[in-house]
């Protein structure tokens, strides 16, 4: 019979999460792996299998732990441009000078697209949040406190789209300066001033 496994692989997964946060994929070492988790390699290849797997693993666990439930908690049903204002003001609120920045954003910068296997699960994880910020763009518009520019001949859901597209990438450029400096005393103003005069 095989020997089952002695930890907890969630636990582990978020520890390796963190790491991959602040070092990245290809910085991040074997020797740094064992030494966040305290396992010997042994046990994290006879778990995970490789370096890349488990990098797959921590992604996968990084879309359902961090970003579904920060959708959950800051983007619920008719939570309005005040949520996702709230949403994007909340990465402001980590530590001074802790700032790991967001998995999906460095590693869409890091892998530039170059590796199938990840592109599809940051892909994945930006979906979860373009479909959340389109939703709250549909209610917006539903309930008349939104105007979504677009062709005469598009479709709300089309327009609602691009709102929510023009919504990521502002997300993923404050998330960047962020890590940049997280004690930028602009970025709460940017960040302000984008929904304030949000009219889309």
């Amino acid at each position: 019979m095989g020997r089952h496994s002695t930890f907890d692989r969630e636990q582990v997964l978020e520890k390796v999460m963190h790491l991959f946060r602040e070092q990245g994929y290809k910085a991040t070492s074997l020797k740094d792996l064992e030494r966040v988790t305290g396992l010997n390699p042994s046990s994290l290849y006879n778990s995970f299998g490789s370096k890349k797997n488990l990098f797959l693993s921590v992604v996968e666990h990084y879309n359902k732990a961090i970003v579904e439930q920060r959708i959950e908690a800051y983007l619920p049903h008719n939570a309005g441009l005040e949520g996702i204002r709230n949403f994007f003001q909340s990465v402001l609120t980590q530590p001074k000078g802790k700032v790991k920045g967001c998995l999906l954003t460095n590693s869409a910068t890091e892998f530039a697209g170059n590796d199938l296997e990840v592109t599809e699960l940051v892909g994945a994880g930006f979906g979860l949040l373009q479909v959340a910020f389109q939703r709250i763009m549909l209610e917006e518009r539903e309930a008349g406190r939104l105007a979504l520019a677009g062709n005469s001949g598009d479709d709300e859901l089309l327009r609602a789209g691009r709102s929510a597209m023009q919504i990521l990438g502002f997300y993923q450029g404050v998330l960047v300066l962020a890590r940049h400096d997280p004690t930028a005393s602009a970025l709460p103003l940017m960040i302000d001033d984008f929904f304030d005069n949000f009219n889309m």
